[in-house]
């Protein structure tokens, strides 16, 4: 316990390192408003529809909120037979008609790996602490059937930890033009020549 240990990356590494470092120039483009997702978590505020069309988020974030398909609510709203035109409606009558109530997804209310994050957006804040979110189909995940319906799924009064920010896919700065890469070098005397699986027969 409290032992440190230094791993030496090989002069290869540490010169093509210095050169990068010497050369980097910040983002620019689409890059140029990269925010860290740490930062975002920690202090920004979520924003809701309205706010977004003034004050956008980066382009590197969006929100996520915690959601998974209920039983009870496969088929909500039972009585809608998609013949009206919800994309004219206000906001009160979406919600009215498409919502699940958001106590059921709770940080804490399921095991973490079975946590799951779909891509949503905060339509607004119900009470302090709560919001009412439109629900995405998540990529990853077979269609459900509102999605198949063609229909949105919103969650009313879901609480502020059931919602986060989150890297839009390949926005990470993993992605960023100009990002360091190299291998990292491993001197000939690290392994016992035993294990060396390639070493030449004499």
């Amino acid at each position: 316990e409290g032992e440190e240990i230094f791993i030496d990356y090989g002069p290869e590494w540490e010169d093509a390192w210095n050169q990068h470092v010497a050369n980097w120039k910040p983002p620019s483009d689409v890059y140029a408003d990269y925010t860290p997702i740490s930062f975002m978590n920690n202090r920004a505020p979520l924003r809701t529809k309205s706010e977004l069309v003034d004050n956008p988020y980066p382009e590197n974030v969006m929100t996520a909120c915690l959601y998974w398909e209920l039983d009870d609510y496969l088929h909500h709203p039972d009585n809608y037979d998609g013949e009206f035109k919800f994309k004219e409606w206000e906001d009160e009558e979406l919600l009215d008609t498409f919502s699940v109530p958001g106590h059921h997804f709770r940080v804490g209310s399921v095991k973490v790996l079975d946590e799951t994050w779909w891509p949503c957006k905060v339509y607004r804040e119900e009470e302090r602490g709560f919001f009412s979110v439109r629900i995405f189909q998540k990529p990853s995940e077979s269609n459900t059937r509102w999605t198949r319906r063609g229909i949105p799924r919103f969650v009313r009064s879901l609480p502020r930890k059931s919602i986060k920010f989150i890297h839009r896919m390949e926005s990470s700065d993993q992605f960023m033009p100009g990002t360091f890469r190299h291998y990292v070098g491993m001197p000939d005397g690290l392994f016992p020549e035993a294990w060396r699986n390639l070493a030449h027969e004499d």
